[in-house]
């Protein structure tokens, strides 16, 4: 597994509304916490630097990025910081006790108490934490190993940087679909990102169903396309959180970062990427229906 996923800060959740898109709570305390603050960005891995430089390309939130290890992380944490790192932490979930552990991106900042019972305890409790951004990355297969499709993590930047201006939280219990945008897929090209290019159902799937302009493209094409063109398209991509609980399907503005269309399926239905119901909800959503 990636190390950056193996960090070891616990955050121990005591509620189970974080689904697949990002969240953003306190958004108007937020805003002062980051706005024109430094970003520490805690890595593992020097080699995505870049990649993290261009998905911050062009947002203005913060004044300046700068890198820190994992290990100098732990022994250099200092409150009222801003950092962006690789989070595992418990979800726990029901009267029973039950838990998931689950990772995410975070963006949040340390107060001081915060500080000193991670310095002692190697965890922090998140209900310590006024404000954060979770960012619900999926490790996908890129090139020889795994890491986060930096194409849509440039995409959640876009969104955080909306809710800070708006002072607006984003929290989503349910899905949701926006038919105005939606219908422009009636005559533009529809990307769908897939983990493997030569997974014959999901491209069966669509060869009989979807009336509309659609392409096939790999995560590496897909990143590549958002960070150097600049181009204008649709994008539905899909992930599988580590938990293992819900499979989201997302149709995502490549340019804004506007999510346009979500669902979140059961993965007890087996239903791992789109089925040809859930296709045939999109095509009516397209359709105005």
């Amino acid at each position: 597994m990636n190390k950056l996923l193996l960090f070891s800060i616990l955050f121990v959740l005591s509620f189970n509304w974080i689904s697949a898109q990002i969240t953003v709570k306190n958004a108007k305390k937020l805003e002062t916490k980051l706005r024109n603050q430094h970003l520490y960005v805690v890595i593992s891995d020097t080699s995505l630097k870049k990649l993290y430089k261009k998905a911050l390309e062009g947002i203005t939130i913060f004044d300046s990025v700068f890198f820190i290890s994992e290990k100098r992380f732990e022994s250099n944490i200092q409150p009222n910081n801003c950092y962006l790192s690789s989070m595992r932490f418990f979800s726990i979930y029901g009267t029973n006790g039950n838990y998931r552990l689950m990772n995410y991106l975070m963006i949040f900042s340390p107060g001081q108490k915060s500080v000193e019972e991670f310095k002692y305890y190697h965890f922090i409790k998140l209900q310590a934490v006024d404000e954060y951004a979770f960012f619900p990355i999926e490790l996908k297969k890129i090139g020889n190993g795994f890491r986060p499709n930096f194409g849509v993590l440039r995409n959640n930047f876009q969104q955080l940087s909306k809710s800070l201006d708006l002072d607006k939280d984003l929290k989503y219990n349910q899905d949701f679909s926006n038919s105005n945008a939606l219908s422009a897929l009636k005559h533009d090209t529809l990307l769908v990102v897939l983990d493997d290019v030569k997974d014959t159902a999901t491209i069966n799937l669509f060869s009989k169903n979807y009336p509309y302009k659609y392409a096939f493209i790999s995560n590496e094409a897909h990143e590549k396309k958002i960070l150097t063109s600049g181009k204008s398209f649709y994008y539905m991509h899909f992930s599988l959180p580590e938990e293992n609980f819900h499979n989201q399907i997302s149709i995502v503005n490549s340019a804004t970062g506007l999510e346009v269309f979500h669902e979140k399926i059961m993965v007890m239905n087996n239903e791992y990427e789109i089925s040809d119901k859930r296709l045939f909800i999109l095509i009516d959503k397209i359709n105005g229906l």
